[in-house]
């Protein structure tokens, strides 16, 4: 890949399959994870790429190859992914959160907005599904609100998202620690790492 542009490099690894492997997608999917975690971007999304080859049915492969190609910024291509993630399971609650995170990188508040707020509702019928997230859920909701009146949504508009329900059990949710605020951790994306099981 060497003299290759990055984005090159990605839709060459995407639209070819390299090696014929006799890995099974789960198989792929760990490979994946592994190489994620070693911070081989390249490595992974080939891993992803060949478990979609295999399996194109399969959410959650396509949200690991979207958050891999989000580290890559490749945030066209990470959409795609989450966007099909979502055809296949729309209550999918990862590549919720991810879509949301893009939605506001691109500043498309509302679609961001409405993302998150689906993600609570969804807790709401699973509530200890979110736990450990709750506390950055709370905030990315709040940025993603602040940013609609910035681009002067009216109250209106974000009340029919934000409904006294989901307010309610935001309320509920504990606050993120005034450091990570500060430090401009990002919102919510489940960490920007691939899923090592099924939800």
């Amino acid at each position: 890949y060497i003299g290759l542009g990055i984005d090159n490099q990605i839709w060459l690894i995407m639209s070819h399959s390299f090696t014929v492997t006799d890995k099974n997608v789960e198989e792929l999917r760990l490979l994946g994870n592994e190489k994620f975690r070693a911070l081989n971007y390249g490595g992974a999304l080939m891993c992803y790429t060949q478990a979609i080859d295999k399996d194109p049915s399969n959410h959650a492969i396509y949200y690991n190859r979207a958050v891999c190609l989000v580290k890559m910024d490749a945030m066209k291509e990470a959409k795609e992914d989450l966007l099909r993630s979502l055809e296949i399971e729309p209550d999918y609650i990862p590549s919720l959160c991810q879509i949301a995170f893009l939605y506001l990188y691109e500043g498309n508040t509302p679609d961001s907005l409405e993302n998150y707020a689906k993600v609570v509702e969804l807790n709401m019928r699973l509530p200890n599904q979110l736990n450990r997230f709750k506390a950055q859920l709370k905030e990315a909701i709040r940025l993603a609100e602040s940013r609609c009146r910035q681009q002067e949504y009216p109250d209106d508009f974000i009340n029919s998202i934000l409904t006294p329900e989901i307010r309610s059990t935001l309320e509920s949710y504990p606050n993120l620690p005034t450091h990570m605020v500060e430090s401009g951790i990002p919102p919510i994306s489940f960490g920007n790492v691939p899923i090592s099981h099924h939800f």
